[in-house]
């Protein structure tokens, strides 16, 4: 694996994403050349399985302002290079390809332009805070790259929209103000897709070993060290969090897939990159994700935010570090799963109302009904791995409840100058919704009134 020498190609060389098999489909824009289709890719989970929640509290969409008189990117880059970190050559690739965006960004059409000014401006803060480390400049330049590449033609995605380039297997997504996104959630869904198809019994699922390697290998070529561990880093500014931040729920996900490619593909490599990102879990926010709790560990779903106790990130954490331990046989990640274990038994029961679930604790946020499924097929995939009561009990509630939701959940209020906020109060659910507006504080009531959705 090596990087490529000229801005106009993708920074790695890997194999063409091959196209795998399974019985979970997702909609993706595939960018190939100029040309851009919307495909189904049946390995990619659906949005709503591979999308990060926003946090309750929303931000600018503008990357935080750095003090002036910090790094540049340029200083960044030959700082690396004489420290042995990069090669000329690379220094030279990464500069050209820095060149390049600034001059497609010049050219472009003022709505077009403001995405890719957000990915550039971005690089630019994190460089100013001396934060733009060798490490960090594989996917934030690839992430330049792309974004230089696809908004010089390419149409402007819907919210939320995938898009995947026909030389990398590596998931992005689209978030209007930020442009195009690595999105590790998805991309290591996608591989843990992989490995399922080869793991099932059923004829009509396709294994694709080669898939599942290319997708590996492009995720380890775009990690980038986090305090002692490894780790997939977001890079916008996300609610409260400045980039780059990163996520339990990501990474679970990630230690997850690369313990199952390193036992289905019997590469040791994936497995030993797995045990390098378990610093995370052992490691306090902003850095980490760890949070002592219930007489254990709560992984939470973003570093940024420690009081933020959302119950599917913590579950699915579990969840990873248990595969992990299950494979690896590490003594370190089954105490890490352990821990975990023993504070999500314990938390469990208080997300739990009678009659719903709860998203998060702290401020009680209900769950939509895409939440409710979710938090219950986590709870499933634990009793099944461990045969814990709590699990295995609450998750035949939560389906019971399904037939029978609450008739009524709200009010919830949100400022009207805060458009964001606001559509993000209204989920995605089957369900009525009654809208009024409150003189004065100029507050947007929605009160949540529910029909019964089908059952799952």
């Amino acid at each position: 694996m090596h990087l490529m020498k000229t801005a106009s190609t993708t920074l790695l060389a890997l194999a063409l994403l091959a196209a795998p098999a399974t019985a979970t489909a997702g909609k993706v824009l595939l960018v190939e050349g100029d040309r851009v289709t919307r495909v189904d890719d049946p390995a990619l989970p659906p949005a709503s399985h591979t999308s990060l929640p926003r946090p309750p509290a929303g931000g600018a969409a503008a990357p935080a302002r750095a003090a002036q008189g910090g790094g540049s990117v340029g200083a960044a880059l030959q700082a690396a290079v004489t420290a042995g970190a990069i090669s000329p050559a690379e220094q030279q690739g990464y500069a050209a390809l820095y060149s390049e965006a600034r001059s497609v960004r010049a050219a472009l059409p003022r709505a077009r332009a403001a995405q890719l000014d957000y990915v550039i401006r971005t690089l630019e803060a994190i460089a100013r805070r001396n934060q733009l480390t060798p490490g960090r400049m594989p996917p934030m330049f690839l992430q330049l790259e792309r974004n230089a590449r696809y908004w010089r033609t390419g149409p402007t995605p819907r919210a939320g929209g995938r898009v995947v380039f026909g030389d990398s297997p590596v998931v992005f997504q689209y978030y209007p103000g930020r442009g195009l996104q690595i999105q590790p959630l998805g991309s290591f869904g996608k591989a843990n897709a992989l490995y399922n198809a080869c793991r099932a019994t059923s004829r009509r699922a396709t294994c694709r070993r080669d898939a599942l390697r290319s997708m590996l290998d492009w995720m380890l070529a775009i990690s980038s060290p986090r305090g002692s561990f490894n780790t997939w880093e977001y890079f916008f500014r996300f609610g409260r969090g400045i980039p780059p931040w990163t996520s339990g729920l990501s990474q679970g996900t990630a230690v997850q897939a690369l313990a199952r490619g390193g036992e289905l593909l019997s590469d040791a490599s994936y497995t030993r990159a797995a045990s390098s990102a378990l610093g995370a879990f052992e490691t306090s926010p902003p850095t980490g994700v760890r949070v002592r709790s219930a007489g254990g560990n709560h992984y939470l779903i973003y570093s940024f935010e420690p009081r933020l106790r959302v119950l599917n990130g913590f579950l699915q954490a579990v969840i990873g570090l248990h595969d992990y331990a299950r494979i690896s046989r590490d003594p370190r990640g089954q105490a890490l799963f352990a821990a975990g274990d023993r504070a999500a038994r314990r938390a469990v029961p208080r997300y739990d109302t009678g009659r719903w679930s709860l998203y998060s604790l702290g401020r009680r946020t209900v769950s939509d009904v895409g939440y409710h499924r979710l938090v219950r097929d986590f709870l499933r995939g634990l009793c099944t791995r461990t045969r814990g009561p709590v699990y295995c009990a609450t998750a035949d509630r939560f389906t019971r409840y399904l037939s029978n939701p609450p008739s009524r959940i709200g009010p919830q209020r949100v400022s009207a100058r805060d458009p964001a906020r606001a559509a993000q109060a209204v989920p995605p659910w089957p369900w009525r919704v009654s809208l009024r507006i409150v003189d004065g504080r100029r507050k947007l009531a929605f009160e949540r009134i529910v029909a019964p959705p089908s059952t799952g």
